[in-house]
């Protein structure tokens, strides 16, 4: 079994406890879009199958090559009233954001719709957070982990601005009362060379998606929180993030592995979420 970093198993405790132990016989159903010839989307939908009998839940998987056949299919399943939850883990390219917007906000598991982002961004309500990208919200509840749910007056810089990841996570923590920074690749201050001085910042979130683009050359790592989200594969094929991990693991007062990190967070979340829908259906709140 691999080692769990002891900040990622009470993250995943706590998601479990409260959102999915209690409902035993649920059985919630996750419907999954992908292309045949995407390896990665090959290797994702073999981990929610595994993530799926953990949590005692069904997946139906639909390989839609093209983006006529995607559009039938998610189509089809938000007329079914037994499918929970519908994501997408293939690139259909220019048209993949439309491909999210035909998914009923109910159903939007990842929160990439136009319609999700919307009930986000500036929202009042406390379960806001349902309607974000699952791997933010992984960010937001390892935060809340790290500093036992007080937020407030927190210092955080997050690095990338993905709809995905960066975007959400930030208005996540603002709507928690944190004071956020966020820096993208024309942000000056975020270089390659030089250091880059993050000493008055509490957490630092990296989500750009380079290999151990941050080290002890260029971030001072001294006594940060550090949530690396990127996932890569360095020049020896080993998967990384983008924070060298050995470089800094022992400046920095804590950093998430990679992998097991983040990315395990992320898959219990994607399951809260359904368990939610299909509670929210049943006429039940969480």
């Amino acid at each position: 079994m691999a080692y769990m970093d002891k900040i990622i198993e009470s993250t995943i405790k706590k998601l479990e406890t409260v959102a999915i132990d209690p409902y035993p016989t649920l059985n919630p159903t996750l419907g999954v879009i992908y292309q045949a010839d995407d390896a990665a989307a090959g290797s994702y939908l073999r981990s929610i199958a595994r993530n799926a009998e953990k949590y005692k839940s069904t997946t139906i998987s639909a390989q839609c090559d093209t983006i006529q056949d995607a559009s039938l299919q998610i189509r089809k399943w938000s007329q079914d009233p037994n499918v929970n939850g519908i994501i997408l883990i293939s690139d259909y390219g220019e048209a993949t954001q439309s491909l999210y917007n035909l998914i009923p906000m109910r159903l939007d598991i990842d929160g990439l719709s136009n319609k999700s982002a919307a009930h986000l961004y500036g929202s009042k309500d406390p379960i806001a957070y349902r309607k974000a990208p699952c791997t933010a919200v992984a960010c937001l509840k390892i935060i809340q982990t790290l500093y036992d749910n007080n937020l407030a007056g927190l210092n955080v810089a997050v690095v990338g601005r993905s709809m995905r990841v960066g975007r959400p996570l930030a208005e996540l923590l603002l709507q928690q009362d944190c004071t956020v920074t966020l820096y993208h690749s024309k942000s000056e201050f975020i270089s390659t060379e030089g250091m880059n001085n993050f000493s008055d910042k509490d957490v630092f979130v990296s989500a750009i998606g380079q290999p151990k683009y941050f080290n002890t050359y260029n971030l001072d790592a001294f006594r940060l929180n550090i949530i690396d989200v990127g996932i890569s594969y360095n020049e020896q094929g080993h998967i990384c993030g983008d924070v060298d991990y050995d470089s800094v693991k022992d400046l920095a007062d804590y950093i998430t592995p990679v992998p097991n990190g983040v990315g395990a967070v992320t898959n219990t979340v994607l399951f809260a979420k359904l368990y939610a829908n299909k509670l929210d259906f049943a006429g039940i709140d969480v």
